[in-house]
């Protein structure tokens, strides 16, 4: 079945349905999201919370995966300077491997390279724990977890908020050439 255009699928929604669908496109645009049209007709036609699940995805690129590599110099200097300081302090042995790298003529935008796919690793396994609900080897009577969407007031609306690991990627910025230089 071919998908209509979106302002096609737009018409034919009731006027009620419209409006939401109108106030979630200005939300998303708003905050610069890609595929905008995708993420509304899914959560009017779906009634999946797409926009919670976005506003969850969206900071993890700028804040927290690509800060590695963007600012690799930094938190290299400063993983080295605090083995220097501290031996035997939490992470030490990375300060001295990566001072070892620097030595062996690795660059930092490689480093930060390879820390940013880390990161992303990270924030995918966290979100895929998080939308599994439960720990397997918990056992059968071991208690869940479940993350859901409010509403501005923090009052639940009941829907679950699922499936974060499968859009991480989609949510990733645009790489320019420049990036990961340090």
């Amino acid at each position: 079945m071919l998908t209509p255009p979106f302002e096609e699928w737009l018409a034919a929604l009731a006027p009620s349905e419209r409006q939401r669908a109108l106030e979630l496109l200005d939300k998303f645009n708003a905050l610069a999201a890609r595929d905008t049209e995708l993420w509304v007709r899914s959560e009017i036609s779906e009634g999946i919370p797409q926009f919670a699940r976005y506003l969850v995805l969206r900071s993890l690129w700028p804040d927290h995966i690509d800060p590695w590599a963007r600012n690799a110099g930094t938190w290299i200097g400063q993983a080295i300077k605090a083995a220097d300081s501290q031996p035997d302090g939490d992470f030490a042995e990375a300060g001295r491997a990566l001072g070892r790298a620097i030595s062996a003529g690795v660059s930092m935008a490689d480093l930060g390279a390879i820390a940013r796919m880390i990161a992303f690793e990270t924030a995918f396994g966290v979100l895929n724990h998080i939308d599994e609900g439960h720990d397997p080897a918990a056992g059968a009577d071991a208690p869940g977890w479940r993350l859901v969407e409010t509403d501005a007031d923090g009052a639940t609306t009941g829907r679950p908020v699922v499936g974060l690991h499968e859009d991480v990627l989609s949510t990733a910025p645009p790489r320019r050439d420049d990036e990961g230089q340090a």
